[in-house]
């Protein structure tokens, strides 16, 4: 608890130092700062995701006041946060061979955590979760976080999608050259994200394709019937209704009624209970204290601890493909911030 205070202690400082240096910046030099820096790769945004974001922050505000400036800086920078901006061409080709985050080791986690935040991926999406975030604590206008909701809302599914793919496309891929030994934990956290594209995502071709090939690497342990039939009638268009299943994947912490995926942010039993969704598993959040994002607030599950009696799985020391998951996510797959907790686990 005491680490994490004084790492939020030194945050505050330093972004309190940069508001200082702004003072009569010009608003050009701004705006192009936050063009390269989107470019960048991941490892750089990472390193101190805030800095230039909270440049535009200042910026938005003392424009605001100014009525005949505060819609115009409004629109160039929606303007970049859409990729409307032209890009250097060889530039983006040396950022495409460049590495965000660079380990030697080939654990299944790193994988996974390279495909999520290398290169340049999500970085504008990323960018635009961040502000509107912050832009909501400010003192603005309300017109100026309305203006943001949409485009905001569309970097939100695209994060998700993003997500939802780079763990099942690794699963599969796994699959494919060893077996693996999945724990029930495991199999919730695989059907959620394959039930979700189906009934948030089921206009994406490649997600579909992605979840129907999960499915029937899971069709021998666990019940899909229901969900390869749904996904047959989205790809032939005989779905007209919109998608639900009869069943639950999982099951109420307090009190065991079933819980079915409704809503990707929470979820509730059948007897009334409310929980909040992991921004990363989907999974029902039942711990006391998970991770919480620095930038964006959102819930994650603690990494669970490995079990001594289980064995581990290849190309990694995790025992499930949920603690996989889990490790990949250091920071927020949304935002690109940190997570801090109140829990400090013991040695």
């Amino acid at each position: 608890m005491e680490f994490q205070r004084e790492r939020y202690q030194s945050s505050t400082l330093t972004l309190s130092k940069a508001h200082k240096t702004l003072q009569g910046a010009p608003a050009d030099a701004l705006f192009d700062r936050l063009d390269t820096y989107i470019q960048l790769p991941n490892a750089a945004l990472t390193r101190n995701p805030a800095f230039h974001l909270w440049d535009m922050l200042l910026l938005l505000g003392e424009s605001w006041k100014a009525s005949d400036t505060g819609s115009n800086d409004l629109e160039r920078l929606m303007a970049i946060l859409s990729n409307k901006t032209k890009k250097a061409a060889v530039t983006l080709v040396k950022l495409s061979k460049r590495d965000a985050l660079v380990d030697t080791n080939t654990c299944l986690e790193s994988s996974l955590k390279g495909t999520l935040f290398s290169k340049t991926t999500m970085n504008s999406e990323r960018v635009a979760i961040y502000l509107y975030e912050q832009l909501k604590r400010c003192e603005l206008e309300a017109s100026v976080v309305e203006r943001f909701e949409h485009r905001v809302h569309d970097a939100e599914s695209r994060v998700r999608k993003h997500v939802t793919g780079s763990v099942l496309a690794l699963f599969n891929e796994a699959s494919a050259t060893s077996k693996l030994s999945l724990q029930e934990c495991d199999r919730s956290l695989l059907l959620l994200l394959c039930d979700s594209i189906l009934l948030f995502h089921n206009d994406d071709k490649d997600l579909l394709a992605t979840a129907e090939k999960t499915y029937l690497q899971l069709q021998s342990s666990c019940p899909v019937d229901e969900q390869l039939k749904v996904l047959k009638d989205i790809k032939n268009g005989a779905l007209s209704d919109r998608v639900s299943f009869g069943a639950g994947r999982e099951e109420c912490p307090a009190c065991d009624a079933e819980i079915k995926l409704e809503d990707m942010q929470e979820a509730t039993c059948s007897n009334g209970h409310l929980w909040r969704r992991c921004s990363v598993t989907l999974l029902v959040i039942a711990d006391f204290h998970p991770r919480t994002c620095l930038g964006c607030g959102r819930k994650t599950l603690m990494v669970p601890d490995a079990q001594a009696d289980v064995s581990t799985l290849p190309g990694t020391t995790a025992t499930s493909w949920l603690e996989v998951v889990l490790r990949a996510h250091s920071l927020c797959g949304y935002c690109g911030e940190r997570f801090f907790t109140a829990l400090r686990r013991r040695a």
